[in-house]
């Protein structure tokens, strides 16, 4: 019987070049979890306490146990980066959506002034061309601004007097301008980056307003329905469930 299945093979082999003989599937090591890894470390540590144990056996054991503790390590400081990461997401997300329509109105400002500047007035340009920069500056650092810090607003309300607030503003500013260069950033001034960074600003903002309707509807509140576009906020509807 194996001879046949054999033989089926070779001649699969020789007449059909497409023909590929069946692997093993390799198994796959599966990535264990936070409570995982906690339970392990926790039944190792109290493994270990035993004194009738191998020294081999001990000695593999602490070795496996020092793995685990570096990869829960691990584990918790990619877990806490991405909870800052959402807290911080959720808190500006509505600030963000608003500096970015400004900050997209300055932009196509400054580019119209350019486009219909004359050719003659070299110094006009040149200034004009410099806004025109900043402005892209400011498009690129509303939207790659680091997620896991605390925004630092371009137009606050209150003139930002803080010395170290400023510094560490321009120093995220000029990170960003080098990796937008690089092209290790999308550059959002270009129209297509711009709108897929506006309908994900649009989104975030939009999920928070349903979020807190849903919030308010249970406390039996005062409800406001607001439509968010791009380019205006209108309140449709305000009632009393």
């Amino acid at each position: 019987m194996s001879n046949n299945t054999e033989r089926d093979v070779d001649i699969k082999k020789k007449y059909n070049k497409n023909f590929k003989k069946t692997r093993k599937q390799q198994h796959v090591p599966e990535e264990l979890s936070r409570d995982k890894l906690r339970k392990k470390i926790r039944d190792m540590k109290r493994l270990l306490r035993r004194d009738n144990l191998e020294a081999n056996y001990r000695q593999e054991l602490e070795r496996s146990l020092k793995h685990y503790e570096m990869e829960f390590e691990n584990k918790s400081k990619i877990n806490s980066k991405i909870n800052i990461e959402e807290k911080y997401s959720e808190k500006y997300k509505f600030v963000k959506f608003l500096e970015f329509k400004k900050a997209i109105k300055n932009f196509r400002h400054v580019k119209k002034q350019l486009n219909e500047l004359e050719d003659t007035d070299a110094e006009k340009r040149l200034a004009l061309e410099k806004q025109l920069e900043k402005s892209i500056l400011d498009l690129n650092y509303i939207e790659h601004f680091p997620k896991d810090q605390k925004y630092i607003s371009l137009f606050p309300k209150t003139k930002i007097t803080n010395e170290n607030i400023i510094k560490k503003r321009n120093s995220i500013r000029f990170r960003i301008k080098e990796a937008v260069k690089s092209g290790e950033l999308v550059d959002v001034s270009i129209p297509r980056n711009r709108n897929v960074a506006r309908k994900s600003l649009i989104k975030g903002v939009n999920a928070s307003v349903k979020q807190n309707l849903l919030n308010r509807q249970n406390k039996g509140t005062v409800n406001i329905i607001i439509i968010y576009n791009f380019f205006f906020i209108k309140s449709l509807d305000i009632y009393v469930l």
